[in-house]
């Protein structure tokens, strides 16, 4: 802008002409006041302690974050869980370290005063050391956290052929690593015991068998890894009488190796001390390393005192959404700075009504100025119209009162938005009022952190659910979609407001407040409607009024203008959206999102038919149950109403599994209804050996769903009967042209 002009908008603040329309600046809530405060607060803080450097600094610790969160997207995992071909293939390396010749296990379970459970373990390991193995001792892991829960490991020494040894011990926020160094490359057999004390091994579970609350202490004994190879194994349980009185069923334990495993119901050893129940189970096959041996204790409801959930797992479970809260207050702050901090500077405190357009800013400029998108074009062609000569032919004016029409007929609707957004952004004015100091680009610390920060918090989470994605999940939070596409948008808005925030200098805020002052003058002298279309002030008007609205009045006066000769429809260019295109569009988008609410919401259709549940094996316990026979006894009757009644009683003949890992259960599954039309099922009785058994009912798609749920496991022959009734068994059907009543199938 030159100096003239420059002066002519700094008029004298101090003697406001009569005229004048306040320009009060805009009243921001007390929340984004105190933000901004805070802002440029800590802006100002920041300059005066470290300048430039200190900047730089900032700026190079969040790239250092994103590189982090890029690593972890797409370098190594870390703590990869170990694959089944690294299990199977550590067998052939076996006796590369030292190995187990035998292991003993001994856990006493004990009730605290509180109600805890306190698990007291002794570990007696015979060590074989191979002559060309280089090792001087051994080292263990245990678990410190499980369920959710502290198992605050205790008590913990250790003897090494008898002598007492120590314990180097390192820990995670999860695992315990003790490591037992003699000092001295070990040869042959050695005797090791190791004894610890663990606390809360059990947790609530509803139990699959029955549906019911119960309590579980089901525990891996060789921790969370185990990479040696041993050749027997005993393991000894001793449960406290309360405790055992309160058992489901009895205990299961085993052993397994890859998809290789066995296991047994456990029975209570018959020289069990008084007051107390040992059970035991052993194995004396050569195992090779990472195996798992456990033991399964299913207790009643409300058997022990559980502790309240540990830190580390509220931690882990809620720990990913804090990325997420930092960046929702990241957004809060920068919509802060946005309108505050960010905001246009001030002109003066008043404008008036202006009929002159400013001096060397020309309709483009100006529309950058305010940022008027969509009346852009309006504007130019009004002032390129304006400046057309009076001396242009006939055939000139015309053509350019066409393309004034044209281009009148396109402002403000909607196909127009995207050709209308696309000129705005990419005109070279929009760099210009940048050189000419009508905006600037805000710098500093706090502007900084909101490009940068969200990008780097973005990437890491990225980077998390990329490793998290190979570990077992550890709670019922749903974070790695719906957290980090949250986040993902957030972090996005939060850079685009932070790149996006070009405010007015003095200088661009005077423009605009001049070009208010055209539109007032414009609204005063209904300028659009009754002004001269050679105005130079009409395209500025035009800027700052409803685009359409102007559009229609400036299309009207150029047709009349024009006369009948004009061609109403020539405005609608290739690139104008139309409404068909538009409708073609929304019904493309809309397409996409009805397939993906029918993919999530509609049942797939592959799940109806006659595949029902008692015929899978997704049912507890149903896969270890065999049908020998099946008979079917049913009596067809009316009753007072006239509808058909069919009482059927079922009796099924199966053989219960006695190597099952769970109580084997029976399903039985029926129709209930045909085109609609129920039958009106009701089950009446269900026994197995003539004892009412427990069982659940279930609907499933079109039928009615039947299974016991016992909880201790029975083996052998059983009898299952079952008694139900067909309330309305006859159904309408079509049979060439006449339409007869069949009633329903009992099976």
């Amino acid at each position: 802008m030159s100096d003239e002009a420059h002066d002519e908008l700094l008029v004298n603040d101090e003697t406001p002409p009569a005229d004048r329309i306040a320009d009060d600046p805009p009243r921001h809530t007390p929340l984004w006041a105190l933000l901004s405060g805070w802002l440029l607060g800590l802006e100002a803080w920041l300059r005066s302690h470290g300048g430039e450097p200190l900047r730089k600094a900032i700026k190079g610790f969040w790239i250092l974050v994103a590189f982090i969160g890029i690593g972890l997207l797409i370098g190594p995992v870390i703590n990869k869980p170990i694959s089944l071909d690294d299990i199977t293939s550590s067998a052939s390396t076996a006796t590369e370290r030292w190995i187990a010749r035998a292991i003993a296990v001994d856990y006493r379970v004990e009730l605290a005063d509180d109600g805890t459970l306190i698990a007291y373990v002794d570990e007696r390991i015979t060590a074989f050391f191979p002559d060309d193995v280089d090792q001087s001792g051994i080292e263990r892991v245990l678990a410190t956290q499980y369920q959710g829960h502290d198992l605050n490991p205790s008590n913990i020494s250790a003897t090494f052929d008898g002598r007492p040894i120590d314990l180097d011990q390192s820990a995670t926020p999860t695992e315990l690593t003790l490591t037992l160094d003699t000092g001295e490359r070990l040869r042959g057999d050695h005797e090791i015991v190791l004894s610890y004390t663990l606390q809360h091994l059990a947790y609530d579970i509803t139990d699959e068998a029955s549906g019911q609350p119960a309590q579980l202490l089901e525990w891996d004994i060789f921790g969370p890894r185990w990479p040696t190879a041993f050749a027997k194994l005993d393991v000894t349980l001793d449960l406290p009488q309360q405790l055992d009185d309160r058992l489901v069923r009895d205990p299961r334990g085993g052993v397994a190796w890859t998809l290789l495993a066995s296991s047994d119901w456990l029975e209570p050893e018959p020289d069990s001390p008084a007051g107390r129940a040992v059970y035991a189970f052993s194995n004396e096959q050569n195992i090779p390393p990472h195996a798992n041996a456990w033991f399964s204790v299913v207790f009643e409801a409300d058997s022990i005192v559980l502790p309240e959930r540990s830190t580390w797992f509220w931690v882990q479970t809620w720990g990913p959404a804090a990325p997420l809260a930092l960046l929702v207050v990241t957004l809060l702050l920068a919509l802060a700075a946005r309108a505050v901090a960010w905001s246009d500077a001030r002109g003066r405190p008043w404008y008036v009504a202006q009929s002159e357009p400013p001096a060397n800013v020309p309709v483009r400029l100006a529309a950058q100025v305010v940022r008027s998108r969509r009346g852009l074009e309006l504007g130019e062609t009004l002032e390129q119209y304006a400046q057309l000569r009076r001396s242009a032919s006939t055939d000139a004016r015309r053509t350019a009162l066409e393309r004034l029409g044209h281009a009148a007929r396109r402002a403000g609707r909607l196909g127009d938005l995207p050709r209308a957004s696309r000129r705005f952004s990419t005109a070279p004015e929009r760099r210009e009022q940048f050189a000419r100091g009508l905006r600037r680009v805000p710098v500093g610390f706090v502007r900084d952190a909101f490009i940068w920060a969200p990008i780097a918090i973005t990437l890491v989470q990225w980077g998390l659910v990329r490793q998290l994605s190979f570990q077992a999940s550890i709670g019922e939070v749903w974070w790695p979609a719906a957290m980090v596409a949250a986040s993902t948008v957030i972090a996005v808005v939060v850079v685009a407001i932070a790149l996006s925030a070009r405010p007015l200098t003095r200088q661009g805020a005077l423009v605009r407040q001049h070009l208010l002052g055209i539109a007032v003058f414009a609204e005063r002298t209904a300028l659009l409607e009754r002004g001269t279309l050679r105005d130079p002030a009409l395209g500025y008007a035009a800027l700052l009024a409803d685009p359409r609205e102007a559009g229609e009045t400036i299309a009207d006066r150029v047709e009349a203008e024009l006369g009948p000769e004009s061609d109403p429809y020539r405005w609608r260019t290739p690139d104008f959206v139309t409404t068909p295109r538009l409708i073609v569009r929304a019904l493309a988008l809309l397409a996409l999102v009805g397939t993906l609410l029918t993919i999530v919401l509609v049942p797939s259709p592959s799940l109806r038919g006659e595949r029902y549940a008692s015929y899978g094996w997704d049912l507890p316990g149903i896969f270890y149950s065999q049908v020998t026979s099946f008979t079917a006894d049913a009596v067809l009757s009316r009753d007072d109403a006239g509808r058909a009644v069919i009482e059927v009683v079922e009796t099924v003949d199966v053989t219960f599994d006695a190597d099952a890992p769970m109580p084997p259960q029976v399903a039985r599954q029926w129709r209930n209804g045909i085109d609609g039309q129920s039958f009106d099922l009701s089950i009446d009785s269900v026994t197995l050996d003539n004892r009412a058994v427990p069982h659940v009912i279930e609907p499933d798609l079109d039928s009615t769903l039947l299974r016991t749920t016992l909880a201790e496991p029975l083996e052998g022959a059983h009898t299952l009967r079952v008694a139900y009734t067909l309330g309305s068994a006859a159904v309408a059907v079509d049979v060439g042209r006449d339409r007869i009543g069949r009633a329903a199938d009992v099976q």
